[in-house]
């Protein structure tokens, strides 16, 4: 059919269709591509690393960084996304795979581990300072746990960093 009716504001109109018909082609090109990118967004998942390895220690955070990660702990709340909290802190030092043996890095930590281990896919550690290659109470980090659906996060941890409370 050649025509189409619209009805606006109580008008009828009266429309060719080959013009939109020669744009179909064009139109389908420009949707896949789009969804094209969602899918790009949908690949980037977390996977495990550790750049800690290659650093000298003791390990003291730059002075950008360090106001960085202080100013992007209050925007972290349960419930935000892996990609939302990248990028308000930056890239994390390290992402471990809880599902693997792993290590703890605070007493306090071994606790909210053994608890809730199960509902956690990844920790994200963002380090201001790290005494040795090893875990060590002195060293100052935050960290993220992320759910096992891989994208949010469902709870939040510090050693010698004060944590605000989260408002509700």
């Amino acid at each position: 059919m050649s025509r189409q009716e619209d009805v606006a504001g109580g008008s009828k109109r009266i429309r060719n269709l080959s013009k939109p018909v020669s744009v179909l082609p064009a139109l389908i090109l420009f949707v896949c591509a789009g969804f094209g990118g969602q899918k790009n967004l949908l690949d980037q998942s977390i996977r495990p690393f550790d750049t800690t390895e290659k650093w000298t220690t003791p390990y003291e955070a730059d002075a950008e960084k360090i106001k960085r990660i202080h100013d992007g702990i209050p925007a972290i709340k349960p419930h935000v996304t892996y990609a939302e909290a990248t990028a308000k802190l930056g890239a994390p030092d390290a992402v471990y795979d809880l599902r693997k043996p792993f290590f703890g890095l605070s007493p306090q930590e071994d606790g909210l581990l053994m608890r809730y281990r199960t509902r956690f896919s990844f920790r994200l550690i963002w380090y201001l300072s790290k005494n040795g290659s090893s875990p060590n109470l002195k060293d100052k980090w935050f960290a993220l746990y992320v759910g096992t659906d891989e994208k949010t996060l469902l709870a939040r941890m510090a050693n010698n960093i004060e944590l605000p409370k989260i408002e509700q």
